[in-house]
């Protein structure tokens, strides 16, 4: 038989037996009327009916957000209708709706999906909806409504517990008045779902191998809160399937599905990976990796942090690249975060200060958009460690935005990526430690937390560790510039501490970016080589930029625990032209 992923909405009569009990022949007539408004609703919005039966009316979607449109439509026809019934003769419904497997029939289906969908029905208010997690994940952005979560629940002939989400209804009014819920643009995120990998070997035994590929790429990725990722029993429905991947995304209602294949060879394993964008179903990204098989879980772990590492970097540059496509005035909350952050990379003062306009209009737009917080707060630091003023408002301001995102997000890497930052410019160097390795303990696999712990490692003193895990990052973003420019910046300043000034000058050379942190860096350096008229063309360029620059205004040597490398840099600096 047939087995396909796809939605069900499943409907019933509360108190139906009473009803009939009290005018058979009125119910009847009533409930017919009430199907050809669910019928009519469930077709406006694509679905399929496919069981109705007695007082109950089953009907298939192929995306959840469909199902989910359609119910609160039909839970609003039905209020309506009953306006003007006394409230013992009113007939209203329960809904559950569920994603999941199920088995088809002919034009039937059945199987856990369904029985899903019926239980969570049984279980809703009357005139509510209950919807499962499979598909709250996929809706929770979706919509300006709002959905409670009820927490696990125990059904009948259920073996393992359901998660179930109630629909808030008194706060759906406004957002149903005009035909179907409009997504909502405050929070949106991008979604992605990994497909089962494909094993290419002759050995059907190696399928644990690309099973555990896959269940670890969708751990890794579930680490970042910035997209959602399509859970594991919702994916491998698709196992040993010829699919297109297009219907794949629009059932499971994602941006991008990754897919690949896994070939092994003697000791060798060749693994083929792409990115594709859900919607037009072109390839975002796509790439070979050649492995040597002698320990599977290090092959496992190497190959999980690198592609994780890039699908990141790739679906943040297919995110740049339609906001090009939008107008100023249709720009998210997102769109803001995709124009902002970038500007955080490039250190340069005017980008900062765009980036702080960018990323300050999305959060005043949904002020719990967590990277909102962390690029603002990412922003402050930059401004405090390398041209703050006596004031130290910008080390005030960034954390606060720690702060803020500890508050929203406890358990995310980023927040603990940002705090141990802010620690560090605090002077706080245990606190530091202790929250960049919290930090890797909750995403071992980012980038961004790997090239922190080098980072906070080098303000410790720990040159050798830091220039390790800044490596570790190098290979990891091997193509994507900024981040290059970024680990390289920090890599001159641990040579320039080491004494070891060339090697400082040649690593900040192949910076393409960093202008303004580049030239103090730069300046710093020839002045220790006894180069004094590179040193003042250098100095001279900082001082147009910013003409009140003097050296209390860099903090960056204030961020050094041990005082004889922070006096290091101060007198660098000073000596190379800058203001005392």
């Amino acid at each position: 038989m047939e087995r396909r992923l796809t939605v069900i909405l499943a409907a019933d009569v509360v108190g139906y037996s009473k009803l009939m009990e009290a005018d058979e022949d009125s119910t009847v007539k009533v409930l017919n009327e009430k199907k050809k408004i669910i019928a009519d609703t469930a077709r406006s919005y694509k679905g399929r009916e496919f069981g109705n039966a007695g007082d109950s009316i089953m009907l298939e979607f192929s995306r959840p957000t469909e199902a989910v449109g359609c119910a609160m439509k039909i839970q609003e026809k039905i209020q309506a209708s009953n306006v003007d019934v006394p409230e013992s003769q009113q007939m209203r419904f329960r809904i559950g709706i569920n994603l999941g497997d199920v088995i088809v029939d002919d034009e039937n289906l059945f199987g856990d999906g369904v029985n899903i969908a019926a239980r969570l029905e049984s279980s809703a208010d009357p005139g509510g909806i209950n919807i499962s997690s499979s598909v709250y994940r996929q809706v929770e952005t979706k919509f300006s409504t709002e959905f409670s979560d009820s927490g696990d629940q125990y059904f009948k002939n259920i073996s393992r517990p359901i998660r179930v989400f109630k629909w808030l209804k008194d706060q759906s009014a406004s957002a149903t008045e005009n035909n179907q819920l409009t997504e909502k643009l405050v929070s949106r995120k991008p979604s992605i779902a990994v497909l089962p990998f494909n094993n290419m070997s002759s050995d059907r035994g190696f399928d644990y191998f690309c099973d555990g590929m896959t269940e670890d790429i969708i751990t890794a990725l579930s680490k970042t809160r910035w997209w959602s990722v399509i859970a594991r029993n919702s994916i491998f429905v698709y196992k040993n399937q010829s699919v297109d991947v297009r219907e794949v995304a629009k059932t499971l209602a994602v941006d991008y599905l990754l897919e690949g294949s896994i070939r092994k060879s003697d000791k060798k394993l060749r693994i083929n990976a792409q990115l594709i964008e859900g919607e037009t179903g072109e390839h975002a990204w796509a790439d070979v990796f050649d492995r040597k098989y002698d320990d599977e879980f290090e092959v496992q772990d190497e190959f999980v942090q690198q592609i994780s590492s890039i699908l990141a970097e790739r679906i943040w540059q297919v995110a740049a690249r339609n906001v090009t496509k939008k107008s100023p005035d249709k720009y998210d909350a997102l769109d803001l975060i995709v124009l902002g952050l970038p500007l955080v990379h490039s250190l340069d003062p005017r980008s900062i200060e765009k980036a702080i306009e960018f990323l300050s209009k999305a959060l005043l737009i949904d002020e719990k958009i967590t990277l909102g917080h962390l690029g603002i707060g990412f922003s402050y630091l930059i401004n405090w460690t390398h041209w703050d003023d006596a004031s130290g408002e910008a080390l005030n301001k960034a954390t606060y935005h720690a702060h803020k995102m500890f508050e929203i997000a406890p358990d995310d890497a980023s927040t603990y990526r940002l705090l141990s930052r802010v620690m560090i410019a605090e002077g706080k160097f245990d606190e530091a430690k202790e929250y960049v390795e919290r930090a890797l303990r909750i995403n071992p696999h980012d980038g961004d937390i790997i090239g922190n712990k080098g980072v906070v490692q080098m303000f410790l003193g720990e040159f050798k560790e830091a220039l390790t895990w800044l490596d570790q990052v190098l290979e990891l973003h091997a193509d994507t510039p900024h981040t290059i420019d970024i680990v390289n910046y920090w890599k001159a300043l641990i040579h320039f501490m080491l004494k070891d000034y060339k090697t400082c000058l040649k690593t900040l050379n192949s910076v393409s970016g960093l202008n303004y942190i580049k030239a103090v860096l730069s300046g710093a350096c020839y002045t220790m080589l006894g180069d004094e008229q590179n040193a003042n063309n250098y100095i001279s360029q900082v001082l147009k930029t910013r003409p009140n620059l003097i050296v209390s205004d860099i903090k960056l040597a204030d961020c050094f625990l041990n005082k004889d490398q922070r006096q290091h840099l101060r007198n660098a600096f000073e000596l190379s032209g800058i203001p005392k």
